[in-house]
């Protein structure tokens, strides 16, 4: 009976595994040539002030970055949450799958931009499973 929310779990270990690697290359200190290097460690020693707390730009980037895994970690509890309803009980929550499909399109429309294949490609599939899983929510619930 509630097969079709499986989409939602589904869609909740998609969202665990973005957050892990992520998480993971973000963390990750690998060179990727001279330039990247000196750019990095100067993000990482140019500091300011700002409302009275002193930063740097490596500081700002990295925590940032960690704001997204802590996004990525609570759309993963969402959608697992989601899975776990069934019949009527899942119609009010479909919003909330409305606007996780709205911003998964999102993230994946900067990420296809901004970086590079692998995250473009599982914002999307997240994405998709997301928009599959609402609609058969949707028509179960109608």
């Amino acid at each position: 009976m509630a097969r079709h929310f499986s989409l939602y779990r589904i869609c909740s270990y998609f969202l665990i595994v973005f957050c892990a690697l992520h998480t993971f290359g973000l963390l990750s200190r690998t060179s990727y040539g001279p330039g990247v290097d000196t750019v990095r460690s100067l993000m990482d020693t140019a500091g300011f002030t700002i409302m009275g707390s002193s930063v740097t730009w490596g500081g700002m980037y990295l925590g940032f970055g960690l704001l997204f895994s802590v996004f990525l970690l609570f759309s993963a509890f969402l959608a697992w949450y989601m899975g776990g309803l069934t019949g009527k009980g899942a119609a009010p929550f479909l919003p909330i799958g409305w606007a996780l499909l709205v911003t998964f399109a999102l993230v994946a429309g900067v990420c296809w931009a901004y970086f590079f294949i692998a995250p473009g490609a599982m914002a999307t599939l997240i994405a998709l499973l997301m928009a599959v899983g609402n609609v058969r929510t949707y028509i179960r619930v109608r």
